[in-house]
């Protein structure tokens, strides 16, 4: 009877040993598995995620940043009367930097029209020697009020009529000149742009003609640079040699 049940005993371990995983079924089934699913994930995020973020994805987008800052963003600004104006402009493929600002004041009281900015392919000094330049120019004028077309145009008329001394063989030209002008609005600007012998009339970001001739060209900048400006503190302003509050 006892030998029976030593038997029983020792068959009864073999069956429940039959049931214990094998080494093959451990390595192909629940190995891989414990590691794609719990060993894998740690490693990836803890080690090689930081990793390559740091080292491959943010210098990226540090650059991203960098450059649509630097391209949105002037990075100096002059300011007057409460207009900034950018210290340099861009003009096809030139870069034009901000000769001086000056401040277009109206009647006995003083009364703030416009800031205008001027900008050249080098800093001058010299009114004559800016006018006889042929280089590109601009000459901003940022509006610090309302002001009506025909006002405009008044005075455009009364700053030729004081620096050009004859005007007739560009009255054709100062017409059509006249005639691209319209009412502005405080904080607009009017721009123009002067090529060798072309000036380009920019209103609010727009260019709206291209008027030819050297001479007529000269005759434009010169409301602003002749013996007879404005003002003569705007066109000391211009040529860099006048202070201003802001």
């Amino acid at each position: 009877m006892i030998k029976l049940l030593l038997r029983d005993a020792k068959l009864f371990r073999s069956n429940c040993c039959s049931f214990r995983p094998s080494s093959h079924w451990f390595r192909c089934r629940v190995a891989p598995h414990w590691f794609w699913c719990k060993v894998a994930p740690h490693w990836f995020w803890c080690r090689v995620a930081p990793h390559w973020f740091w080292c491959r994805v943010a210098p990226c987008i540090v650059g991203v940043l960098a450059f649509i800052c630097s391209a949105t963003l002037p990075a100096h600004a002059a300011e007057l009367a409460g207009a900034t104006l950018p210290d340099s402009v861009s003009v096809g493929d030139q870069r034009l930097v901000l000769n001086g600002l000056g401040l277009r004041e109206a009647t006995v009281f003083k009364v703030d029209v416009y800031v205008a900015g001027l900008y050249l392919s080098e800093k001058q000094s010299s009114a004559q020697s800016i006018l006889a330049d042929a280089r590109t120019k601009q000459l901003t004028l940022h509006f610090l009020r309302d002001v009506e077309r025909d006002k405009i145009v008044a005075a455009w008329k009364t700053g030729f009529a004081a620096n050009t001394p004859d005007l007739a063989p560009i009255a054709d030209r100062i017409a059509e000149f006249n005639r691209l002008m319209t009412d502005m609005h405080h904080g607009e600007q009017l721009v123009l742009r002067f090529y060798a012998d072309t000036v380009e009339v920019i209103l609010r970001e727009k260019s709206v003609g291209r008027i030819r001739g050297s001479a007529f060209a000269r005759a434009v900048l010169a409301i602003w640079l002749g013996d007879a400006p404005p003002n003569e503190s705007l066109k000391r302003g211009l040529l860099g040699t006048a202070e201003f509050d802001s």
